[in-house]
C-alpha cells in the first residue's frame, strides 16, 4: 500500500502526529473488530486499516518509529489493547496476505502479553515461511515455557533458517531441559549450519552441567 493511501485508510493526513496516527488506527480497530463489527465489508475494512499501519511503519519509520538496536533491549512492550491482541490474533491466521500474517504475528509478539500465544500457534502451521518465522521470533520474545514441545514439533518439518530462529530461542533458555530434544535432533540435522549450532548448545549445556556437578561434590 503507497503512503498516501495508508493515510486516507486511516482519515488522517500526513501532518499528522505519531499519537494521532495510533489513535485512529485503534479506532478503526475497535470499529471493524470482527467479533463487534455490524457493517458489511468490514473484514476487508480491517485488513486494510491493519495494512495501512503495517505500511506506515514500515515504509516510514520516522513517522511510526521503531526503537534503535541500542535501545531494543529496554523497550517496552508496545502498547496493545484486548481489542486490537483479538484483531491481531484473527489476522495471523485469516489475513490475506503473508505480509500482514507475519506483520499481526510480530505485533503480537511485541505486545508482552503471553496470552498472545494462544493467537501464534496456528502461524506455526502457516504455508508461508516468512509467517511461521515470524511467529516462532514471536514467541521468543513472549518467553512462553508451554512453547517447547510445539517448537520441537516445528523443528523436524520445517527449513534451516526457521531451525535457526528456534535455536535462536534455545540459545535463549540455555540450561532448559524443555528444549534438550531439539538440540539432539539439530545435531543430526542434514544442515551443516544447523549441526555445527547445536552441537556447540550441547558442549555449552555438558559444561555448565559438569560445573554444577562439581559444585556440589561431596569431595570439593
Amino acid at each position: 500500500m503507497r503512503v498516501l493511501d495508508a493515510y486516507r485508510t486511516l482519515g488522517v493526513t500526513p501532518a499528522a502526529p505519531q499519537w494521532e496516527i495510533k489513535q485512529a488506527y485503534h479506532r478503526l480497530l475497535k470499529r471493524f473488530h470482527p467479533d463487534l463489527a455490524t457493517e458489511e465489508g468490514s473484514r476487508r475494512r480491517l485488513e486494510d486499516v491493519v495494512e495501512a499501519y503495517r505500511s506506515l511503519k514500515e515504509q516510514q519509520p520516522r513517522i511510526v518509529p521503531f526503537p534503535s538496536s541500542a535501545r531494543r533491549r529496554q523497550a517496552k512492550p508496545a502498547e496493545v489493547t484486548p481489542e486490537e491482541l483479538a484483531t491481531l490474533g484473527h489476522l495471523v491466521a485469516h489475513g490475506r496476505s503473508s505480509a500482514m500474517r507475519a506483520f499481526s504475528a510480530r505485533r503480537l509478539g511485541n505486545s508482552g502479553k503471553r496470552s498472545a500465544y494462544a493467537f501464534l500457534r496456528p502461524a506455526l502451521y502457516d504455508r508461508d515461511p516468512l509467517v511461521v518465522r515470524s511467529a516462532v521470533q514471536a514467541i521468543g520474545k513472549l518467553n512462553v515455557a508451554a512453547c517447547a514441545a510445539e517448537l520441537a514439533g516445528l523443528f523436524f518439518r520445517t527449513d534451516p533458517e526457521t531451525k535457526h530462529c528456534i535455536l535462536d530461542i534455545v540459545e535463549q533458555r540455555e540450561g532448559t531441559p524443555r528444549f534438550h530434544d531439539v538440540v539432539l535432533v539439530g545435531m543430526r540435522d542434514r544442515d551443516f549450519s544447523v549441526r555445527k549450532r547445536a552441537l556447540s548448545l550441547y558442549a555449552r549445556r555438558v559444561a555448565v552441567t559438569g560445573n554444577e556437578r562439581q559444585t556440589v561434590s561431596p569431595h570439593a
